[in-house]
């Protein structure tokens, strides 16, 4: 129960640009993709994520990853 409480006073404390760590439904969000899809990501070793206390987490560096990842397939695409 301490765990929970001291993760909730962290997630509470830091605005998002300041965050490294992001629970799998949080980083959906964030790469506007399904939960799911990071599931099978991470399943699959194309997403790193970390695992504390029995909960995934997903580091800020990878959202960032993905995300320019994703802007450059969009601007190639559009070509």
């Amino acid at each position: 129960m301490l765990t929970s409480l001291c993760l909730y006073v962290w997630e509470d404390s830091l605005n998002d640009e300041a965050r490294e760590l992001y629970t799998v439904p949080e980083a959906a969000k964030e790469m506007e993709r399904p939960h799911v899809t990071l599931y099978r990501w991470i399943e699959a070793e194309k997403l790193i994520a970390v695992r504390l206390g029995g909960i995934l987490f997903i580091p800020r560096s990878e959202i960032n990853r993905i995300k320019r990842n994703t802007e450059t397939e969009k601007a190639i695409k559009s070509r």
